[in-house]
């Protein structure tokens, strides 16, 4: 399994759609790369951001931070990178550091607030 990198400068946002996906060039902000793998459409922005930036980036778009939540969901996305060069990058993903029931921290999915439970972490991530 490809490792994906949790933190760094490039956002990769995530927009799923019902039906057909139609994948345009159209550039939302600066240059962006899209990208359609597995019923999603990924696009990748080459903007140093912090993951709070990048997050409200998103929302302003109608778009998400990418959350890979299963294995297949996490070799697309690479897929993704390494399609644009950019497999050894750093970017934000949807994960957010929240706390359980016991006030203990966790991981969460900006998308549906779940418990991260699998995630193929970088070595030393996350370190936020």
């Amino acid at each position: 399994m490809n490792k994906i990198l949790f933190f760094g400068f490039l956002v990769i946002f995530l927009q799923v759609g019902i039906g057909e996906i139609v994948v345009t060039e159209e550039k939302i902000c600066g240059e962006n790369f899209v990208r359609s793998v597995g019923g999603k459409t990924y696009h990748v922005f080459l903007h140093k951001k912090t993951w709070k930036d990048a997050y409200q980036f998103c929302r302003s778009h109608n778009l998400t931070l990418a959350c890979p939540k299963t294995s297949k969901d996490n070799d697309e996305l690479y897929q993704v990178l390494r399609d644009l060069n950019l497999q050894d990058k750093n970017f934000w993903v949807g994960g957010y550091r929240g706390l359980d029931w016991y006030n203990q921290t966790v991981w969460r999915w900006t998308v549906d607030n779940e418990e991260i439970t699998e995630f193929d972490w970088s070595p030393g991530e996350p370190n936020y």
